[in-house]
């Protein structure tokens, strides 16, 4: 049996839920922060835009979702008081069956354009979405993995709950494009140290994050040392 596609909203189908399928989508580019300075006296623009951070920031951006359905006439006001009351205005994370390793988070917005027809009728949602999409699966869960919707193509397996570290361990996390702050949950910490770029930090029992170690697109090597047990928060992201 051919099953309808849907999207999945916080958790739920659209046609499992609501016997709704997406008949379209759009996820228009993250709006961009740039910040220029014009000099007088000289040729072109001081460009500022990456002077706080090092790397690019981005504003919000606009998902759209054209969903419908075919029911009986008489319960299609049902299903837009229920749609409203299960989205509209409420914050959603959204899945993509097509990109099931990644979820997008906004504040949904049902429109007013709902267009039916005798059995047939279709509206859209607008999400004022972060970003960033974000991995499914933090590394440093403890759940098992979920294969399914892990991509062979370019997915990164992420372990790094409960590592036990006794004299020197190293570990490298292969960042995506988004900017994270890792954090590092500790216990058992002996002298236990993390060394990131040359700059090391000593690391307390307890909760641990330090802003400057931020990660970049590729490899970054974290070499803890001493003796201790280990859990390293880290979702990744790309636009």
């Amino acid at each position: 049996m051919i099953v309808p596609k849907g999207v999945e909203i916080n958790g739920k189908n659209t046609w499992e839920q609501f016997r709704l399928i997406l008949s379209s989508y759009n996820i228009s580019p993250p709006e961009v922060k740039q910040n220029f300075i014009s000099v007088p006296g000289r040729s072109g623009d001081l460009d500022f835009s990456e002077a706080l951070t090092g790397y690019p920031m981005y504003g919000n951006r606009k998902i759209t979702l054209v969903l419908g359905g075919k029911m009986s006439p008489m319960n299609w006001f049902t299903l837009r008081t229920s749609v409203l009351n299960a989205w509209h205005n409420r914050k959603v994370q959204v899945i993509f069956e097509e990109d099931p390793g990644f979820y997008w988070e906004g504040r949904a917005t049902v429109q007013d354009d709902f267009n039916r027809g005798y059995c047939v009728a279709t509206f859209s949602v607008v999400i004022h979405a972060q970003p960033y999409k974000l991995e499914i699966r933090d590394g440093g869960s403890a759940s098992p993995w979920l294969w399914d919707p892990f991509s062979f193509v370019d997915g990164v397996i992420r372990e790094y709950h409960q590592i036990r570290v006794n004299g020197e361990y190293q570990l490298n996390i292969i960042g995506l494009y988004k900017p994270v702050i890792p954090i590092f949950k500790v216990s058992d910490a002996d002298n236990l140290k993390v060394e990131f770029y040359g700059n090391m930090y000593t690391l307390q029992n307890g909760t641990n994050k330090f802003y400057e170690i931020v990660t970049q697109p590729g490899d970054n090597i974290l070499k803890f040392s001493g003796s201790g047990t280990v859990t390293v928060e880290y979702r990744g992201g790309t636009l």
